[in-house]
């Protein structure tokens, strides 16, 4: 059972941001299935890479957007990236160090994080980016 669905109200309105929302919603989903399935030490490395890597390059790829555009918001945009990347590394470290188990509290807390950026910082360059044509 996924712990995030896709919703309009998750649209940013850029389809190609969307579709790696989705993706990484979908990739976010799969670390918890396997974690409720007690697949942890089989799958939990391998899938917390995957969602670690497709979200640099979702990043890369919004960043990238951002800066052609001049987007106005663009430098904390990226720091708020950039901290998010820092996180997702430390607990890849921890997790394969066996100095952390993967929770529901971390669970919460990436799930209020990936909502909490997409509804209220992603959105924030919504219009401008509609008004210089980019759907």
């Amino acid at each position: 059972m996924p712990i995030i669905k896709w919703t309009e109200e998750l649209s940013v309105g850029v389809n190609a941001f969307d579709n790696d929302h989705k993706k990484l919603i979908e990739l976010f989903n799969k670390l918890y299935d396997a974690l409720s399935q007690g697949e942890a030490n089989n799958l939990i490395p391998s899938v917390l890479k995957e969602l670690s890597d497709y979200t640099k390059s979702h990043f890369k790829k919004e960043e990238n957007v951002l800066v052609t555009n001049n987007y106005p918001g663009y430098l904390d945009h990226k720091k708020l990236h950039d901290e998010f990347v820092a996180n997702l590394q430390d607990l890849q470290e921890k997790f394969q160090s066996g100095n952390m188990t993967l929770g529901v509290s971390m669970f919460n807390l990436l799930t209020t994080w990936i909502k909490n950026h997409i509804k209220q910082i992603d959105k924030k360059y919504t219009e401008y980016l509609n008004l210089k044509g980019i759907r």
